[in-house]
């Protein structure tokens, strides 16, 4: 946005609707120059003090923003002038960026601890019989310095020192170290469990309930997309017409025909656009009548197992 909103246009929205949105503007201002960094600064790890002052006027602007926004529609035909549809363009802008901040904790991948956020993904491990804290820090979490490094898993977990034995069988969440975690660009979310490693995703044929868009589970989620991955074919996706499987290889081909090395690394190419997925392997090829079936097994970064088929 680019249009020039000058001390007339706020004078003129405030003798309208009664609200100062020149004071709203002061303290968004404020709050980017001031208090948006603590926020960042907390989530990433880099401050382990909660800045309460600055998650308390996120939240004031928040509001402040959705009665601005209030006001236009009550008062709409008497602002019915270009310059205020542009102050609106300004308010809704701001509004996406207060958005961002009140979800920062999951554009910047941070899970919660017992001592803070961490920007990295934590998962869960349950302990075997006779393995120390310390053993675990060092053959799982394979941290350098896992003689120390063991109390701050113990601290993240909230554990004192008679909450854990060496009988096994607790489940702990940990948090990889010396570049072992995993970062995953498709999913925006606080990964503190292994299921949200499959993101979220609204229903691909677009259901609407309570007025809003279908958000399917994380589950529903992993397998829509594994089904999705599975069928699609080459100019299928405008944005990359060479991705997916050649079908024009396929068709018209008798099963000896058909380049299967081909297929196979189409098909991997598929699921390897989606760093859900750990790997591929093909279980059977398989034919029925005169239809031709792959069968094949994807792992999610989860450690899940699905058995999927593509039909020839």
């Amino acid at each position: 946005m680019t249009e020039i909103i000058d001390a007339d246009v706020l004078d003129g929205f405030k003798s309208v609707t009664q609200y100062d949105v020149k004071d709203f503007f002061v303290k968004y201002l404020d709050f980017i120059d001031n208090e948006y960094s603590n926020i960042i600064n907390y989530y990433t790890g880099a401050s382990a003090i909660a800045p309460s002052t600055s998650f308390t006027k996120l939240d004031y602007l928040v509001k402040e923003q959705k009665k601005v926004i209030d006001a236009f529609v009550l008062n709409s035909a008497s602002l019915d002038n270009y310059k205020y549809w542009a102050l609106l363009e300004y308010v809704e802008d701001i509004g996406h960026t207060l958005e961002t901040a009140k979800n920062s904790s999951r554009w910047l991948r941070a899970a919660v601890t017992q001592d803070g956020y961490r920007q990295q993904v934590i998962s869960e491990h349950m302990t075997a019989q006779g393995q120390s804290l310390e053993g675990m820090e060092r053959s799982v979490i394979r941290s350098t310095s896992y003689r120390d490094s063991w109390v701050n898993t113990a601290m993240e977990n909230n554990l004192a020192e008679d909450d854990y034995n060496l009988d096994g069988g607790y489940l702990i969440k940990i948090i990889y170290k010396n570049n072992a975690s995993l970062f995953l660009e498709g999913v925006v979310d606080a990964i503190d469990e292994p299921k949200k490693t499959y993101g979220l995703d609204i229903d691909k044929r677009i259901t609407f309930e309570d007025s809003d868009l279908v958000v399917l589970s994380y589950e529903n989620t992993i397998v829509q997309c594994a089904k999705i991955l599975t069928d699609l074919k080459r100019e299928d996706d405008p944005a990359y017409p060479d991705r997916g499987i050649n079908v024009k290889a396929i068709v018209g081909n008798t099963q000896m025909g058909v380049t299967y090395p081909t297929l196979f690394r189409e098909l991997a190419g598929n699921f390897a656009t989606d760093d859900s997925f750990r790997s591929l392997s093909i279980t059977d090829v398989r034919k029925i009548l005169d239809v031709v079936y792959v069968d094949f097994t994807v792992e999610t970064k989860a450690g899940d197992f699905f058995n999927k088929s593509i039909q020839l």
